[in-house]
């Protein structure tokens, strides 16, 4: 499901602050973890309109497998604010990608319609984490102090 033993989270990356954020780049040299082409990668982190926006972009020397994902979280409320249950998040995506008993992609897209994975309109975080799914009898939810308060993702 990763890239290889070492996430890029690993790597060392330069930043630049831009208007309202940081522009962050880390390049990934041909060979590295077995994939061909050297990878060069920016990740902007930008704050408007009580929004956070994160936005990847990736360029390749090959041909090459590549599907960058955040796995941070901010409580743009501050810290100790409390959880982020009643928090609004908004994803603008129309599909998942379930995952097997094992917690692995299953290699299908499934829509969010109907689910409660389904934040294109901003929605509380914790508002449907008891409903009924079979996703998240696989794959609890885990709720922290530390997550967005909202989110708008890449189009």
């Amino acid at each position: 499901m990763h890239g290889g033993p070492s996430g890029f989270d690993q790597y060392v990356w330069s930043a630049k602050e831009i208007k309202n954020g940081v522009e962050m780049t880390m390049v990934s040299p041909d060979g590295d973890q077995g994939f061909p082409g050297e990878l060069t990668v920016h990740v902007t982190y930008t704050v408007a309109d009580n929004a956070l926006s994160i936005d990847y972009m990736a360029t390749t020397t090959k041909a090459t497998v590549v599907n960058l994902v955040n796995h941070a979280y901010f409580n743009l409320n501050g810290e100790g604010s409390g959880n982020v249950l009643e928090q609004q998040l908004t994803i603008l995506a129309d599909r998942y990608t379930p995952v097997d008993a094992a917690i692995l992609p299953t290699g299908s897209l499934a829509s969010v319609e109907g689910t409660p994975f389904d934040f294109r309109k901003s929605t509380a975080i914790g508002a449907r984490l008891d409903e009924q799914n079979e996703q998240l009898k696989i794959a609890p939810a885990t709720i922290t102090t530390t997550c967005s308060a909202k989110t708008a993702l890449p189009r």
